[in-house]
């Protein structure tokens, strides 16, 4: 899978999972341009990264 397509992704698991599209959109486009190609390459590697970032009190941002 390529990396838009990785972020894509991700970018709509965060909002399925409550978080604003604005939220998803910024933590991911963050992650993707600092992180390692390894820690992002997968969606569930950048899910966790993401999800890590936002924390379990973020939903509803």
């Amino acid at each position: 899978m390529s990396a838009p397509a990785v972020g894509d992704s991700v970018r709509n698991a965060l909002i399925g999972l409550g978080w604003s599209e604005k939220i998803a959109v910024q933590t991911v486009d963050e992650l993707l341009a600092a992180g390692a190609p390894e820690e992002t390459a997968t969606v569930p590697a950048l899910l966790r990264l993401a999800l890590a970032q936002l924390g379990p009190a973020g939903a509803g941002r």
